[in-house]
């Protein structure tokens, strides 16, 4: 099951790392002021966000909480 999880990680990875660049290009600029960015940096990357939700949507949990506290935090926390 890892090997298959991290095989798509790194496909995930690997697209994110491609598409970013054309992304950004793509995004409107802020001509007046930044905003200002608040709160703390995010902790994941887009590759893993991405992989988190493949997960979910092809596991059984109704709920996305469900998912996150009985897998995320328990198995691929420590991995």
């Amino acid at each position: 099951m890892f090997d298959r999880l991290v095989e798509d990680f790194c496909q995930f990875d690997d697209f994110c790392q491609a598409f970013g660049p054309h992304w950004d290009a793509r995004l409107l600029s802020e001509q007046v002021q930044p905003a200002k960015k608040r709160g703390p940096q995010p902790g994941l990357a887009d590759s893993e966000i991405m992989t988190i939700l493949v997960l979910y949507h092809s596991s059984r949990f109704k709920t996305f909480k469900a998912f996150y506290e009985g897998v995320v935090l328990t198995l691929l926390h420590s991995a």
